[in-house]
This record gives C-alpha cells, structure tokens and sequence, in this order.
C-alpha cells in the first residue's frame, strides 16, 4: 500500500497520461474491500489503483493500491475534492466502492474515450447506461460509435465515469450545488 495524507502523487511513467481507477469509500464500508480488491486485481492487474477513504487498518496489506485519506467531518463533495486534489493524474475513472467490475473491460474503448475526454470533446463518458425513461431510445452522440447522449435529466449520476480530475473538481464544488 501506498498512503497518502498530506502529499500529492504523481503520475507514472515519463510523460505519458495514464487512467487512475478511483473508488470512493468509507471505512464503514470496508467489509465489501475484500470483493473490490479482488476483482480488481483480476480485472485492473496492471492499471493504476486509488482508493479515496477517511481511515485504513495499518496492519492490512492494500497491494499496489494508492490510499489517500480524507477528512471525515467534511461533507461528501469536500471528501472527494480533497482526495482529487491529493492526486496528480489527468484523466480518471471514477466509482464508488460497490462498483466493481464484474468481467474484463474493454480497453479499446476505455483507451479511445479517454483520448476523446483529453481532447476536450467529450467533458465525461459514463460506463453504464443511466435512464429514467428505458422505453426511450439511446440517441448517437456522434463522436464516438458505443457513445450515446445523455439524457437532461441525468446530466451527472454516480457511476463509473471517465472525465478529468479538474473536471470532476469542478463538478463536486460546493458552488455549483
């Protein structure tokens, strides 16, 4: 394990831009880490690994996982801003602990949507369909094959998501609440 508290981390390698799988948790919640880290080391062997929680147990060994802790007194978005702002990776995918994966994914269109978000032409790529009205059709976004218009009412759900961290930043900021 690799903890963070008070520092910023930094990328990988020498210049490239890499993908952060990020989950957030709380420590209350860590009777469901075993299921995430497992299928994790599966899945994301090779991929960079954070977890965003507000306490460990220092006895436990977290792998190659990266663990910044955060504030619990501070209210949700607070949580999340603070840990993002621990972290220096560009792009980012974005969960919560009981998103885990459940088979391999695609990283043939995780890596071309993520050329896409760090292009700016896309601000956020969802990896799950989220709709209140299923009966409607998915309409084509155009820019990508397998992505599809968000739905107004939908504009930010939580689900694993690709975007920037300075993105996500501004998307949790208490003034756009």
């Amino acid at each position: 394990m690799v903890l963070y508290e008070n520092r910023t981390l930094s990328k990988n390698g020498v210049g490239e831009v890499m993908i952060a799988y990020i989950f957030y948790s709380h420590y209350d919640y860590s009777d469901i880490w075993p299921l995430l880290f497992g299928q994790s080391e599966k899945f994301l062997k090779d991929q960079k690994k954070i977890l965003f929680t507000n306490k460990v147990d220092i006895d436990k060994d977290y792998g190659d996982w990266e663990v910044v802790l955060y504030d619990d007194s501070l209210p949700y978005q607070k949580r999340v801003i603070s840990c993002l702002e621990k972290i220096d990776c560009e792009l980012v995918v974005f969960h919560h602990e009981d998103m885990f994966l459940y088979d391999h994914p695609k990283r043939d269109v995780i890596e071309e949507c993520s050329v896409l978000v760090k292009q700016d032409r896309m601000d956020f790529v969802k990896l799950g369909r989220a709709n209140y009205r299923p009966q409607e059709p998915l309409v084509s976004s155009f820019i990508h094959e397998k992505v599809y218009q968000c739905p107004l009412d939908l504009q930010f759900a939580i689900q694993p998501t690709i975007c920037k961290r300075q993105n996500l930043i501004k998307i949790y900021h208490p003034s756009n609440h």
